[in-house]
């Protein structure tokens, strides 16, 4: 390549000095070269692919010498190579536009500029890493259909064809001085039977219908290098769903793994064994690994989608996925590969990554790369491919072995087997097509798995196959269940259950595969991950309830790859950062923004309930992280509302200069810490605004008043709105001053006032176990100060226990149940909310005698603080708080286990002496 160069410009040598090969090519430097064009009439096409030819011979050599005497290092000269490209295809493309359009006229936007092709770079040029003598793969879009303007028109699609044409002969003709790049068109959609260039709605149409697997891998790298850079863009921007799935995407271990085996299967025909690109350990392979992460993980991690390997690597580095030991290994070995392969395409600007056969060769490419003898290079080379083939494997292994003592042992990560034992039996096979639903060919098939009950079990998977989800689903789809099916089966049979619960395990794993058969990314999550295949089957034994959880919400799957002794929960400020992260990735998609705070929640949930069932928190601890996780969310919410809100009516400024604030009071279960899986959130919105008719310091600006009714509205929107996945929470306001006939937010000066004035006995209740949740310290505090103002001040006793009992009296009417035999553990005499009524009433009673008391508002410490000022004893405090919490444990498990009636029958006969206590205490402080 060198030499090639300096036979065309021998005066190229004193130009390239040490002073002058220290700096990087630069796309000024570019510029330079190319302007020598301008003095070439455009229509001497001969004169014009020369001088292109000899602009590409001197840079490529300029960068060639600086990459051999060590200038530059392996990613500098791939992005010095790339960026060349860039700019003579750009060139090239503008020479060729302007030749067509002074025959035909140019194509128009609707606003009377010009049009232009977006040129969408493919392949290595896409992530800036050519090579000396890479193929150009191109795909060319262009913005909408019409015809040119000129005295012989064309058709827009014309138009661009020819220019099309003409680019790929400037560009790939090869004259005295070679050639510029090898052009190449193939990628674009439906291959060589397509058209040059494409529409852009035809452009998305066609990937939205018609993409196939292995385009998505190749869109990975898909990069606008000319033409029209912004709508190139937005091009790109428009098919991210189709690269870029919202979920989690496990098929592309199955893709990549297939093509993989292909390449391989060319390899061994071809004999490219000693290929650097496509052989063992090859550069192909550090791609797979970098790009499988991205066609699964990018979905949801922003910084996933990009077009550079290194970048990737780097990624996947500071999230842990690869240790920095491994993440050095592999930058080594693809710098090693590729500073090999360049310095094979220099010699005779040929594209191979064949290793040399001749000794001559060997030497020289050894010496260029600064080792002793050829045999040292290789010894190295086999380190680097070593290196780069455990790694693959581990990531791609295909097969699941048994270890002596009968487990499982998996090879890798991921396995991909797939059982076909069934295709021989006639009738279950035409089971399987739907043929049939005679299930008993399912029978000797579900006895030569290890099915405990065949019949059981073969009653439950035939229910699956005639349901309408399962008839509804791809044949592909239907393959990966009975792929599953097997895997399945065995691990329920290693697992131990006993026959009667494996019974009930498999029937549940099958709702589960009923919800989800349509979303077959989840089938292919089970087939390819042992270790999420093993932990669903254990909560499958444990918690019907959760596998309902997991149905409804199948991303949650998600959470369990790579957690082998269940999850290290994570505190507040992680919490945080993790939930800016999924809200980044949405950008400025406010819909994407709501799915991926759902997606948040809904595994966090599920993190907490895995933990739960395997009774590594206590209760408790599961109520505090759910409040903490609902308060994250109302917290991160809020801030995009107030974004949304300020950017079109500007900050609500106090006289002061100060900004007003707006909080969120939390009552109920949320305010005394006590939230459930499956809990509302009753709040409260308020601010500190002094003046309501102020006005934002927006362009369009509002009083404070309509500011913060705007922004509790969008807040409520942002929270309830029913996405595909479902509300955020249900919200309840109504315990707002004058509920539902009041405004929604209102000042905390307005919210005292009615407190001290207009509120009822209940609300008063209620605001014992409230507390602002959302907003300043100062608001806090403010807020703290009313509640204690209310809650202590002095009350006639009398009138306290008629309103507190009069209250229980109508809750007792309206939930308790109508039949004596069944208990409530919640609304039944001695129950849980007779506890509660019972702490409120003697807070508000005893609140005058020492404010100390009311500082808290979980039941627990208001009963430990009742009992340090001496209200009640301390034996009530401490009978009451183990009841209380033995209740809550139940109602919970009830919940959580589904343990109906009859199983919790023998728990609640043992409670109902405590029940009796405190039924006796309330008649004891009622009767005064």
């Amino acid at each position: 390549l060198i030499s090639r160069a300096i036979s065309l410009q021998p005066q190229m040598l004193q130009q390239y000095t040490a002073e002058n090969l220290a700096v990087a090519l630069t796309e000024e430097i570019i510029a330079e070269e190319l302007d020598r064009l301008q003095s070439i009439d455009v229509s001497d096409q001969l004169a014009l692919m020369r001088a292109l030819r000899i602009i590409r011979q001197k840079l490529m050599a300029r960068i060639a010498i600086r990459d051999i005497a060590g200038f530059s290092d392996v990613p500098t000269t791939l992005y010095e190579i790339s960026i060349l490209a860039d700019r003579l295809v750009d060139e090239t493309y503008r020479i060729c536009y302007a030749l067509l359009s002074e025959k035909h006229g140019q194509p128009q936007t609707e606003m009377g500029e010009p049009m232009h092709l977006a040129l969408l770079g493919m392949g290595k040029l896409g992530g800036f890493e050519l090579n000396f003598s890479s193929d150009v793969d191109l795909i060319l879009v262009y913005p909408a259909r019409g015809e040119t303007d000129g005295r012989k028109p064309l058709a827009y699609e014309e138009f661009f064809r020819r220019v099309a044409q003409l680019m790929t002969k400037f560009l790939s003709e090869v004259t005295g001085e070679g050639f510029v790049y090898r052009i190449d068109l193939r990628l674009r959609p439906f291959g060589d039977s397509g058209p040059l260039t494409c529409s852009a709605d035809a452009f998305e149409q066609y990937y939205m219908v018609h993409g196939r697997e292995w385009e998505r891998y190749a869109l990975i790298k898909a990069r606008c290098i000319a033409g029209d850079k912004i709508f190139g863009a937005a091009v790109l921007e428009g098919i991210r769903p189709f690269v870029y799935r919202r979920y989690l995407d496990y098929s592309a271990f199955a893709s990549l793994r297939e093509m993989k085996r292909l390449i391989s299967i060319q390899v061994n025909k071809k004999g490219l064994k000693e290929n650097i690109k496509l052989g063992r350990g090859g550069i192909r392979e550090i791609e797979f690994i970098a790009q499988a992460y991205q066609l699964i993980y990018g979905g949801r991690d922003a910084q996933l989608r990009t077009q550079s390997l290194y970048a990737v690597l780097s990624h996947l580095r500071s999230v842990e996925v690869f240790s920095r030991e491994e993440h050095t290994a592999l930058i080594s070995a693809y710098d090693f590969l590729r500073k090999t392969e360049n310095q094979l395409q220099n010699w005779d600007d040929q594209q191979t990554q064949a290793l040399p056969e001749s000794v001559e060769l060997q030497t020289r490419l050894a010496k260029i790369l600064q080792f002793g003898s050829y045999e040292a290079f290789f010894e190295a080379l086999q380190q680097h491919r070593e290196t780069v083939m455990q790694r693959f494997d581990a990531l791609f292994a295909e097969k699941i072995t048994q270890s002596g003592d009968g487990e499982s042992e998996h090879a890798g990560q991921l396995t991909g087997d797939v059982d076909a034992s069934w295709q021989g039996a006639d009738g279950l096979s035409l089971l399987w097509d739907g043929q049939t639903s005679d299930q008993e060919a399912l029978i000797p098939w579900l006895a030569e798995q290890g099915a405990s009950d065949p019949g059981l079990f073969a009653e439950a998977v035939s229910d699956l196959l005639q349901s309408r989800r399962y008839r509804a689903v791809s044949s592909d789809g239907q393959r990966q269940f009975q792929a599953l099916l097997p895997y399945l089966l065995a691990e329920i049979s290693e697992q131990n259950f006993g026959e009667a619960l494996s019974v009930t395990v498999f029937s549940r794993l099958m709702e589960v595969i009923k919800k989800i058969c349509s979303r077959t990314v989840y089938l292919s999550l089970l087939q390819e991950a042992p270790l999420v295949r093993k932990q669903l089957v254990e909560i499958a034994g444990r918690s019907e309830w959760l596998m309902r959880y997991i149905a409804d919400h199948p991303m949650v799957l998600d959470e369990l790859m790579g957690q082998v002794s269940g999850f290290a929960l994570d505190d507040r400020q992680q919490l945080m950062v993790q939930l800016d992260s999924f809200i980044e990735n949405a950008g400025e998609d406010v819909e994407l923004q709501l799915d991926m705070a759902r997606q948040f929640k809904q595994g966090q949930i599920f993190r907490i309930a895995v933990c739960d069932i395997a009774e590594k928190l206590t209760l408790m601890e599961v109520s505090d992280r759910l409040t903490m996780l609902a308060e994250i969310l109302l917290e991160k919410e809020l801030t995009l509302a107030a974004d949304e809100v300020q950017r079109r009516y500007g900050k609500p400024l106090q006289a002061d200069g100060s900004v007003a604030e707006f909080g969120i009071i939390a009552f109920g279960k949320m305010g005394g810490l006590e939230l459930g899986y499956g809990s509302d959130l009753d709040i409260v919105f308020v601010h500190n605004s002094e003046n309501n008719h102020a006005l934002t310091d927006g362009k369009k600006a509002v009083e404070h008043s309509f500011y913060f009714s705007k922004l509790a509205q969008k807040l409520l929107h942002r929270l309830t709105t029913p996405t595909l996945i479902g509300p955020l929470y249900e919200i309840d306001t109504r315990l707002r001053p004058s509920g539902n006939s009041g405004v929604l937010v209102s000042s905390l000066a307005v919210f005292a006032q009615y407190q001290r004035e207009q509120a009822w006995t209940w609300e008063h209740q209620a605001l014992c176990r409230a507390r602002l949740v959302v907003g300043s310290e100062l608001l806090a505090q403010s807020f703290a100060e009313i509640r204690q103002q209310v809650l202590c001040q002095s009350r006639d006793l009398a009138t306290l226990m008629s309103d507190v009992t009069t209250m229980r009296d109508k809750m007792r009417q309206q939930l308790a149940s109508k039949d004596s035999n069944k208990i409530s553990l919640k609304h039944s005499d001695g129950g849980i909310v007779d506890i509660e009524f019972l702490v409120q009433f003697w807070l508000l009673a005893h609140g005058v005698e020492d404010q100390k008391i009311v500082f808290y508002s979980d039941n627990i410490r208001q009963l430990e603080a009742l009992a340090k000022l001496g209200a009640i004893s301390q034996q009530e405090s401490e009978w009451l708080i183990s009841t209380y919490l033995r209740l809550r444990e139940l109602s919970h498990a009830q919940r959580l286990l589904e343990q109906d009636f009859g199983h919790q029958q023998q728990a609640i006969e043992q409670l109902k002496p405590r029940m009796q206590q405190v039924k006796a205490i309330w008649q004891s402080t009622f009767s005064v």
